[in-house]
Parts: structure tokens; sequence; C-alpha cells
């Protein structure tokens, strides 16, 4: 009794330490997932072995057939991204350096709004590709 007391009161204690390598808590993550999977194939098992027993086995694919069913789809639509309404970009256009050098009738080409955007999002790598394709056409038209 003295030792279940005693994991007890020091149980706030081991639950909240800091685990000092990242390598050991990926470990502990990756066991509890491979856990939770055999888990899973267990209970969707006897699931199917109950339902066969008392119904018959049509019943049992047909059973184990609707929880995978319902699984998959819990997990499409939970891990779905959000549609994004589209902004106004024909006023941040304006505002960039860039849309000033694009003609009036591209600017609502939805290829060179999504180029603008990446452009926008990475300046530095769009910064790079730039000056290496300038490089290249320099040095193919005007040769070493």
């Amino acid at each position: 009794m003295g030792l279940a007391k005693t994991a007890f009161a020091l149980a706030p204690f081991i639950l909240k330490a800091r685990s000092r390598r990242p390598s050991k808590r990926l470990a502990g993550v990756i066991f509890s997932a491979a856990c939770m999977g055999l888990t899973g194939i267990f209970l969707t098992t006897a699931a199917f072995v109950w339902i066969t027993k008392a119904f018959g086995a049509e019943f049992g694919f047909l059973a184990v057939a609707a929880i995978f069913f319902v699984f998959a789809n819990l997990i499409y639509f939970t891990s779905r991204a959000d549609k994004v309404e589209p902004q106004d970009v024909s006023a941040q256009l304006t505002e960039e350096r860039i849309a000033q050098y694009i003609p009036d009738e591209l600017q609502s080409d939805p290829r060179i709004i999504a180029l603008l955007e990446k452009i926008k999002e990475h300046p530095l790598e769009a910064t790079a590709a730039a000056v290496s394709l300038g490089f290249i056409i320099s040095n193919q038209i005007i040769g070493d």
C-alpha cells in the first residue's frame, strides 16, 4: 500500500517532467500511435468475430465495412483544408512594385495572381530564381 501511495504522490511530477531528448519523445509518440493502431485492429477483429457468430458472415463483413467507412469519412472531413475566400486582389496589385510592370489585361489572370502571391510569400527565393534565370538567359543570348 505504501508503494501505491508513493506512486500516486510522485505521478504529477513524473508526468510533468520534460524529456531531455526529443528522440525519446518521438519514439514514445510512435509507440503510442502503433499501440492505438493495434488496438483498432483488435477491436475491429473482435467486433467482426462477435457479429459473425451472432448474425452471420454477411453482417460481419457489413459491420466491418461500415466501421471503416465511418472512420475514413471522419479522417477525410476533419483533415480537409478550409476554403479560403478570394480577396480583393486588384487593390493589392496596385500596392505591389512588380504589378506596375504587368499590363492591365494580365493583372486579372489567375496564373499571374497566383505567381504574385508566391512572390509575396517567398521574396528571397523569388529574387534568387529571377537572378538565376537572368544569368541563364544572358549566357544563352550573349554567350560565354
